[in-house]
């Protein structure tokens, strides 16, 4: 059930992303309640997928102290381009395809540099289903010689998977990084599994007091050389509020 061409790929999946901030290729979805999708849809004669925006984050991003009051990509600088909310909504379609995960396969597979085999995850947007989750560590599964770094709010998504795998870990080079819903709390709790999931897992949360570990300031707000969102021994990342 490979896809053998990258145009058959696009045309399931859209294309991916390639952030100027960072190293590689990413996939994003629309961020907050994502209140361009529906109209874009019709626009375009694309089914309206059953869920798209951030579930969690729109929710935080309603109250000041979160990550998400201010999202950097809540339609603003490149985020505002249409160009690039057709692309999101293109992908928030797509994650719904049966042979979306294919596509990515592809996709994921071809562009990515060997040299420097990082993928990002949702550099907007968050987990919108079970089955998103699920697709995502089966690439992991594939393509074992690219990194995956995923953030994300969707807790309980990723609790229902990782309950459901047992004691199946994840692919040692899948970072889940469970990021924190207040600013300045750089203790994530993972809630009721904690003991179940927790050395499966890593997290994240935001810094507007100067205490952030995240080094981009030394690259120009880039990653520079720095892969440690990537890394599963990593277990907490300090990001700078953007």
């Amino acid at each position: 059930m490979f896809i053998r061409t990258l145009k058959e790929a696009k045309e399931i999946a859209g294309n991916l992303g390639q952030p100027d901030k960072m190293p590689q290729w990413a996939y994003g979805l629309p961020a907050n309640e994502g209140s361009y999708v529906e109209g874009i849809c019709k626009e375009r004669g694309w089914p309206v997928p059953p869920k798209y925006g951030c579930g969690v984050g729109s929710m935080l991003s309603k109250h000041s102290g979160t990550p998400c009051f201010n999202c950097y990509a809540d339609e603003r600088g490149n985020y505002s381009y249409p160009s690039v909310h057709v692309n999101r909504t293109k992908h928030a379609v797509a994650v719904y395809h049966p042979m979306w995960k294919y596509a990515m396969h592809k996709l994921i597979g071809h562009y990515v540099d060997p040299s420097d085999p990082h993928f990002r995850w949702l550099d907007s947007g968050d987990l919108v289903n079970e089955q998103m989750l699920l697709d995502i560590i089966w690439l992991a599964e594939q393509l074992p010689r690219i990194k995956f770094w995923l953030p994300t709010q969707e807790r309980k998504i990723v609790w229902t998977v990782l309950h459901n795998r047992g004691h199946i870990p994840l692919p040692s080079n899948l970072c889940i990084r469970i990021s924190s819903t207040k600013l300045n709390n750089h203790y994530v709790p993972i809630g009721d599994y904690f003991l179940t999931v927790r050395g499966k897992l890593c997290s994240s949360s935001v810094s507007t007091v100067g205490d952030h570990d995240c080094p981009s300031e030394q690259y120009n707000n880039t990653c520079g050389p720095c892969r440690l969102c990537w890394d599963t021994s990593h277990l907490h990342t300090i990001y700078k509020e953007h």
